[in-house]
């Protein structure tokens, strides 16, 4: 997956989500809402909720401080594996609990694209460590 990391980075889960509830409300957040809502009907667009995990290393330049498990997803419902590219989506300051939705899913079924979401480490679940 670190490899994947280098292929692409894609906008954030749908654009309904990154503007701060104090600016939802106005004609313009809701135009652009409904627009994002049409698009996602016209693509049918399913999204994985069935995690996967990867044997992540702690500390890439010590290996022998072992591994973490680090959540994925990946989202194979609109891909052309003969032509389709592999979209990378990382997760920022939160956790992910599923493939990317929103302007990332419309992109992807556009280009026929293999989804795959990365859980930040130190989020949800994708802990190298305890916090305490």
């Amino acid at each position: 997956l670190c490899v994947l990391a280098l292929l692409a980075a894609v906008a954030r889960a749908s654009f309904s989500d990154t503007v701060p509830p104090r600016l939802r409300g106005g004609l313009m957040y809701r135009h652009i809402v409904a627009h994002e809502r049409k698009a996602l009907q016209s693509f049918n667009l399913a999204t994985n909720s069935t995690p996967n995990y990867y044997a992540q290393l702690i500390d890439h330049s010590n290996p022998a401080r072992g591994t973490f498990n680090q959540k994925y997803y990946v989202d194979y419902s609109q891909w052309d594996p003969a032509t389709g590219p592999v979209f990378l989506y990382i997760g920022g300051e939160g956790p992910v609990s599923s493939s990317p939705g929103g302007y990332t899913a419309v992109v992807g079924a556009q280009y026929r694209a293999l989804l795959i979401t990365l859980e930040h480490r130190y989020y949800g679940v994708s802990l190298p460590a305890p916090l305490t």
